[in-house]
């Protein structure tokens, strides 16, 4: 499995922006001795408002995702509304995934967050295995929260994100975002009842990974540079350099400059809280 955060940001003409974070590891055995901590989770288009991100099963996914990306996109350029556009995909899922191997682990769950042409943002989350496909569309929220978590690592990110809540942050993207890094960055309490003897989820690793969609008439989904333990990372991969114009965020959601590393002078920063960084001391 794996940790898999979908969130809206919202300001006080609603909706302002959608992103989705995972973590990067992919492992071929169940007790981890055949891991690949570079494998792609998070997905956006670059033509269209529609961001993807999956737990479960990597092969089918991973093979799956970009497809239903580039049917998205075709959909999305028409007037269409979120439940029959949930439903073109669930049944472009199944078509593929129906003639899966049924001895093979072929189970997987898709977080969808895509904006109509009415501009309206929509939630979902694709439940995908070879006996059906179902969609769950997720209700808009009144403020800036958690639409969904998944896989193994979701309870360590609940956990941290409720000591953000206690911050000055509380109920913001930084929060969340902030929550989710502290939940990779074993900084959970030793013996957490979460799961026994793991102060962390062992199935979660590597740097995060970050796709967004903002409110903006006819922008597209955007990746972020993710800076992580000092390096930058694109999809999870280390890089040097991101591409003119992309946006970079720290561990605390920070706009940062890709070169340097530190927060834009302009880039709203935590103020008055528990930073990670304090927490960890």
């Amino acid at each position: 499995m794996s940790t898999l955060l979908l969130w809206a940001g919202v300001d006080s003409h609603g909706v302002a922006s959608a992103y989705i974070a995972t973590d990067s590891r992919l492992s071929n055995s169940p007790d981890l001795t055949e891991v690949w901590d570079v494998g792609q989770k998070a997905y956006c288009s670059t033509s269209a408002p529609l961001l993807a991100g999956y737990v479960g099963s990597s092969f089918y996914a991973a093979h799956l995702i970009p497809r239903l990306i580039a049917y998205g996109e075709a959909i999305l350029s028409g007037a269409i509304d979120s439940h029959s556009f949930l439903t073109s995909l669930s049944e472009f899922t199944y078509t593929a995934i129906s003639s899966a191997p049924p001895t093979h682990d072929s189970d997987f769950e898709v977080a969808l967050a895509f904006r109509l042409d009415t501009g309206k943002f929509c939630f979902a989350v694709l439940s995908a295995t070879p006996a059906g496909v179902n969609f769950r569309d997720l209700s808009g929220p009144i403020q800036s929260a958690i639409m969904h978590t998944s896989g193994t690592g979701a309870a360590f990110v609940h956990h941290k994100f409720n000591e953000w809540r206690q911050t000055n942050s509380a109920d913001t993207s930084r929060a969340i975002y902030s929550a989710f890094c502290d939940a990779l960055l074993h900084v959970n309490p030793p013996n957490t009842h979460l799961v026994p003897g793991k102060s962390k989820d062992p199935q979660s690793e590597g740097p995060p990974q970050l796709v967004g969609i903002y409110r903006k008439p006819g922008s597209p989904g955007k990746f972020f540079g993710t800076i992580w333990k000092g390096k930058l990372y694109f999809a999870g991969v280390e890089t040097q350099e991101l591409p003119t114009g992309w946006e970079c965020r720290n561990e605390l959601f920070e706009r940062c400059d890709p070169i340097s590393r530190k927060p834009l002078p302009e880039a709203k920063k935590h103020i008055d809280e528990v930073t990670r960084a304090k927490r960890l001391k």
